[in-house]
């Protein structure tokens, strides 16, 4: 469910919230309750009806958003719904783009909940009068509704005794035909369209002599509207007290008043932080900074109005002018800083790094507020929805204190080998804390969902005691040894293209491991072709020892100095891309973790880039086997088909010793594609012999805007004998070359792989694939003979 304009948010997530209107929230739910609706575990569906297809349509991923829904006519995966989510195909190709991804089939007792409830809603549908289904729906499924499926052959964690399709009262929307996509409805809007609903159903049950009541699960039948419910006031007053004073204290502490918002909170954090540790680049540059690490924390979803720096100054700093539009470029900050010292510059990038640790460390004291607040106001929430409360409620307390005491043997960081056991330690501690001091109360329902101020368009939720309970639970390895309930077993949805108002789908994260020695434009415009369509792009950067690369004479290329010419690169993209050491090992790691240990966030979506064939076979497998159930792994080609420019092209033909030396011509590649061999050949060049041809097409490789001379200058550290350069150039060196080339595109089957040479073509492996082969070299030197 979602929040603003749509996306439900918890009120610390929202940089909009105002003190003020937090403390009336308090006193408010202290005297009089609140209006609003349970949040219940069910099996998320958003639904819909078309008069010109005559059938109820549901949508689960982006594929069934591209064909505007998918109902139970027509046959096979790619037109009915319940075929679709029983099939099962490893290469499965994505409506929209064509791209493959591992499709999982959905379990079956799923399938056919999902199923009776289209039937249902068919069936309701076709039984009203066409111009109430035209208001309802649209003539071809143009309006949707955000659904839970409750029912008893397809439980989850929580037990309900009823069985319907609920509609929610938030997060609907409407179909965009022209992006082909959805676009949320804001909490109003929604509520608007979920009671005109709700008074069709009235009517329509009337007729049929049946009695409807949404909050008894005997009288709520195959399709209902979510009844609003209200949470009673507090047992005792001094809870909202003590939260309203520990509020002043928050806010005034940062020299703020009731009128201020959270993010001017955050941005005044941001600022301190700046001017203190950053004094000599000037106000230019420090506004510039304040403003990424802002946008670095919120997003589009949270706060509209994050693209644009006037709007953020002025919502949440000092006003001024206009100075550029979307996220800020590191490149742009690093160019207005009066102060080009190397390690200023550096503190620069690391200060938008630490953006998020320094917003979470500042929310920190809020989020303990709300969730001590919240704990006390859900502790006495009664769903009638759950078979029996106290049953429900005391299942749950003992799988909390068995996890804590496997948690307590299974984390004592005395004697432990992990290093990072005064991590998890620490971060246990906290959870068990938080559920140990509110313990009695604990409350069936995961949350309560409620619009604030009342009749408001901003929903927000009250999650209470969930949250460590969710945390606690998710620490304890026992668990993901056990076998799992079948229920868990559920396809994770695919993302929504450019959407996220889905709430059971995870983030899309990309997977671009290898050596990289050098990265390359060709590598860069992967990157950037792959953020689009994916929430990040996580590089893996390895160091592989059997197969050192080098740069002329003796200059070896380190994983450290890939990262420094990476994180050059990425600085200026418009998107989260993170670059680290590793590669596959470290990437699998990735995928195995919890999301408490730095894993990816549940029902995440993981992408492989880049492709499936020859040895990339195998380590797809690899990844399949070592992933957490949750996740979605899928197999994700490099979009790319970059050439080297004509400039560089004519280069190349002018200077003929360059040309026949260069490692794609001898290997008879072709040599305006991207090979990283090449670069490093040419930048051997430059720093040995200072070669200025070959400098010129260096350029070729270099992302625009990064500086070719400070990739030279932290390549040309060792002064070298005349005697080892000539070594180094001698033909040996450049079969070595050579190999490569052949090694990196035979591979990779003439694609891009992960940190290798050539960039066209179709996916190949990603990573090293390099071995040094002597019988190949011995045939190399004959055949130039």
């Amino acid at each position: 469910m979602g929040g603003k304009g749509g996306h439900m948010l918890h009120p610390y997530e929202d940089p909009e919230i105002v003190f003020q209107s937090l403390e009336d929230l308090f006193e408010h739910v202290a005297l009089n309750g609140l209006e609003g609706t349970i949040k219940r575990d069910g099996q998320n569906l958003v639904v819909s009806y078309s008069l010109a297809r005559e059938q109820a349509v549901a949508i689960r991923n982006d594929d069934h958003v591209f064909v505007k829904g998918m109902g139970l006519d027509g046959e096979g995966p790619t037109e009915n719904f319940a075929d679709y989510l029983a099939h099962s195909q490893k290469d499965w190709k994505r409506l929209r783009d064509g791209g493959n991804r591992n499709k999982k089939a959905t379990p079956p007792h799923i399938v056919k909940a999902f199923s009776k409830a289209l039937e249902e809603l068919e069936l309701v549908a076709r039984s009203l009068p066409q111009k109430t289904v035209l208001e309802l729906f649209g003539e071809d499924a143009d309006i949707f509704y955000n659904a839970e499926v409750m029912s008893p052959i397809s439980r989850n964690a929580i037990e309900y005794d009823v069985d319907t399709l609920s509609i929610h009262r938030i997060l609907h929307h409407l179909y965009n035909e022209e992006k082909r996509e959805l676009d949320t409805l804001g909490a109003a809007d929604s509520n608007v369209r979920a009671d005109a609903l709700n008074k069709a159903l009235e009517d329509y049950y009337r007729n049929t002599d049946t009695t409807y009541d949404p909050r008894d699960p005997k009288l709520t039948p195959s399709v209902s509207v979510g009844a609003m419910e209200h949470l009673a006031k507090l047992a005792d007053a001094g809870v909202a007290e003590t939260a309203v004073n520990d509020l002043r204290q928050y806010y005034t502490s940062y020299g703020l008043n009731a009128s201020d918002t959270l993010g001017r909170l955050v941005f005044k954090v941001f600022r301190d932080v700046v001017e203190r540790q950053l004094p000599t680049i000037g106000p230019e540059a420090q506004k510039k900074l304040i403003v990424r690490m802002f946008q670095e924390v919120y997003t589009e979803d949270v706060y509209s109005e994050i693209g644009s720096e006037e709007s953020i100054v002025r919502d949440f700093g000092p006003r001024s002018n206009r100075l550029s539009e979307g996220k800020i470029h590191m490149k742009e900050i690093l160019k207005a800083s009066l102060d080009q010292d190397p390690m200023t510059l550096k503190t620069i990038n690391d200060l938008k790094d630490e953006a998020k640790p320094l917003h979470l460390q500042a929310i920190t004291p809020l989020v303990n507020i709300l969730f001590e607040f919240s704990s006390h106001a859900l502790g006495a929430l009664r769903d009638l929805y759950v078979l029996n409360r106290d049953t429900e409620i005391e299942r749950t307390r003992d799988d909390v204190l068995k996890t804590i005491a496997n948690l307590a043997k299974s984390l004592d960081p005395i004697n432990s080998s992990d290093a990072k056991a005064e991590e998890k330690w620490k971060k246990f501690l906290l959870q068990r804390d938080k559920f140990e001091a509110l313990e009695d109360k604990i409350s069936e329902a995961e949350g309560f969902v409620f619009q604030w101020p009342p009749g408001s368009d901003n929903t927000y939720k009250f999650t209470g005691l969930f949250a460590p309970i969710n945390q606690l639970l998710g620490m304890d390895p026992s668990r993901w040894e056990q076998a799992e309930p079948v229920t868990e077993a559920v396809e994770v949805p695919e993302p929504l293209a450019s959407n996220e108002q889905i709430p059971t789908v995870g983030p899309r994260i990309v997977l671009f491991p290898g050596s990289f020695k050098p990265p390359h434009r060709g590598h860069l415009s992967i990157v950037n072709k792959l953020l689009p369509e994916n929430d990040e792009v996580r590089i893996f950067v390895s160091d592989p020892k059997k197969s050192v690369r080098t740069v002329g004479a003796s200059k070896k290329l380190s994983a450290s100095d890939v990262i420094s010419l990476w994180e050059q690169y990425v600085s200026g993209l418009n998107g989260t891309v993170m670059v680290s050491p590793g590669a596959v090992k470290e990437s699998i790691d990735f995928i195995a973790a919890p999301e408490s240990e730095g894993g990816p966030p549940e029902g995440a979506t993981i992408a492989l880039a880049c492709g499936a064939k020859g040895n990339d076979a195998k380590r797809f497998n690899s990844f399949a086997s070592a992933a957490r159930s949750d996740l979605t792994l899928i197999e994700q080609e490099c979009p790319l088909s970059d050439k080297h420019d004509s400039i560089y092209m004519e280069q190349l033909e002018k200077n003929v010793r360059i040309k026949e030396r260069m490692p794609s011509v001898i290997g008879s590649k072709d040599p305006a594609d991207f090979h990283a061999s090449d670069f490093r050949y040419l930048l051997g060049l430059v720093v040995d012999e200072g070669d200025e041809a070959a400098f010129e097409m260096v350029k070729d490789f270099v992302p625009e805007g990064v500086d070719v001379s400070s990739i030279i200058e932290m390549l040309d550290d060792v002064k070298v004998p005349v005697a080892e350069i000539k070594k180094k150039l001698s033909m040996d060196y450049l079969y070595s070359l050579v190999e490569e080339t052949l090694d990196e595109i035979s591979g990779m089957g003439g694609s891009v792989g992960g940190g290798l040479g050539a960039v066209s073509g179709t996916p190949g492996p990603v990573g090293p694939s390099y071995k040094r082969d002597k019988k190949k070299k011995k045939k190399l030197k004959k055949k130039k003979k």
